[in-house]
C-alpha cells in the first residue's frame, strides 16, 4: 500500500497461506516458499526461477517468460508484495517485471530527484529500456495506474509502438480528491514523524480498513507485508516526496490527452471504491477508445486484494485477447 538494511522477515503461515516473503532493505525482496519453491534459487537466474534486477534500475523480482511482458506497478505506498496474487499465475505464460516504484521499498537506492507521477514514469521508462523490455503491457493500481497513462501517453508521443496494452485497477486518472493518508504524508514534519513513530501495522491496518469494503476487511498477512516497507527511512521518504508532488501542475493537458491513448485497456473498478470512484472509472472508459470497463461488486479500492481470483480471472481473459 501505500533504518535501511537489515534482514526483516513476515511469514505467510495457516490456512491458504500463499509465500514467504523476505524484505531485504536496499536490496528488496523475493518470494520463497511452498508454492513458489522454484524461485527460492533466484540468484541462479536459472529456468523458470525469480532474478532480482540491477541496481541502477528500478528494483524489482523478474520471472516467467513469454510476450508480451507485464510490468506491474503498485499504488502510492506500496511494493510489489500488491501482486502476490496475481503473479504465480501470470508468470506461467508471461515474462513478469514487478517493480518498485523509485524510492518505495526495494527502490531506495533510487532516492533523488522528482517523485512527481511523471519523475517516476521517467524512472520506469529508464529501467524498462535498460532491461532490453520489447512489448510489453503495463498493469498498475492506484497511483501505478496514473504512472501508467503518463508513460503510455509519452510513448504515444515519441510513436514508440512496444506498448500492446493497460490494465489500470482503481487507477489514480483525475484529481478530484487527495486521501486522508496522502493528506497527512503531505504535512511536512508532522507527516513525517506520523510515518516514523505511528506503529506501523496500526498504520496500515487503519488504512486498509479505510479503503476496502466493509465485507473484506484485511487479514494478518496483508497488514503485516504492507507494513514491512515503513520500517525504512527510504520508504518513509518516498511517501512524503511523493504526497507533495502527487498532483501534476499540467493535470488537465494530461487528462485532455487520454483519448490519444489507443492500445487496448482493461479498467477494473470496485463498486465501493471510495479513493478513485466508481465514477473515475467510467470516465476514464469514454476517454479510452481502446478500453473496457469492469466493475467489481461488493469491492473497494484493492480489487487484486479483496476478490484477487474473480480479478485475475478478467486479466488473464484479456490478455488472452491480445494474441
Amino acid at each position: 500500500l501505500y533504518d535501511g538494511g537489515g534482514v526483516a522477515e513476515f511469514v505467510h503461515r495457516g490456512p491458504g497461506s500463499v509465500a514467504h516473503w523476505v524484505f531485504r532493505g536496499a536490496r528488496g525482496w523475493k518470494r520463497r516458499g511452498s508454492e513458489v519453491s522454484r524461485l527460492k534459487n533466484a540468484a541462479k537466474g536459472g529456468p523458470g526461477t525469480g532474478r532480482e534486477m540491477g541496481p541502477r534500475t528500478l528494483h524489482g523480482v523478474e520471472s516467467g517468460s513469454g510476450s508480451p511482458t507485464l510490468v506491474m506497478l503498485h499504488g502510492y505506498a506500496a511494493t510489489g508484495f500488491t501482486w502476490r496474487h496475481w503473479v504465480p499465475s501470470l508468470e506461467r505464460s508471461h515474462r513478469v517485471l514487478n517493480l518498485d516504484l523509485k524510492g518505495f521499498g526495494g527502490s531506495g537506492h533510487l532516492a533523488s530527484g522528482g517523485f512527481s507521477p511523471a519523475g517516476h514514469a521517467a524512472a520506469l521508462l529508464d529501467t524498462l529500456d535498460a532491461r532490453d523490455v520489447g512489448e510489453f503491457v503495463l498493469v498498475g493500481h492506484s497511483l501505478g495506474g496514473g504512472i501508467a497513462l503518463l508513460t503510455a501517453l509519452a510513448m504515444t508521443q515519441k510513436q514508440d509502438a512496444r506498448l500492446a496494452g493497460l490494465v489500470l485497477v482503481s487507477a489514480a486518472a483525475y484529481a478530484d480528491r487527495i486521501p486522508p493518508f496522502v493528506r497527512v504524508a503531505r504535512a511536512g514534519a508532522l507527516g513525517r514523524a506520523f510515518l516514523r513513530f505511528v506503529p506501523k501495522g496500526l498504520l496500515v491496518r487503519g488504512v486498509l480498513t479505510a479503503v476496502q469494503s466493509p465485507r473484506h476487511p484485511p487479514d494478518r498477512d496483508s497488514i503485516t507485508g504492507y507494513a514491512e516497507p515503513f520500517r525504512t527511512a527510504t520508504h518513509r521518504a518516498a511517501c512524503v516526496a511523493t504526497a507533495l508532488q502527487i498532483i501534476p501542475p499540467d493535470v488537465d493537458s494530461i487528462v485532455g490527452a487520454y483519448p490519444s491513448i489507443k492500445v487496448p485497456a482493461l479498467l477494473i473498478w470496485g463498486d465501493r471504491d471510495r479513493v478513485s470512484s466508481p465514477e473515475d472509472g467510467r470516465r476514464l472508459a469514454e476517454a479510452l477508445p481502446g478500453s473496457q470497463l469492469e466493475v467489481v461488486p461488493d469491492c473497494g479500492h484493492m480489487p487484486q486484494d479483496e476478490h484477487p481470483e474473480a480479478t485475475l480471472a478478467l486479466v488473464n481473459r484479456f490478455l488472452q485477447g491480445l494474441d
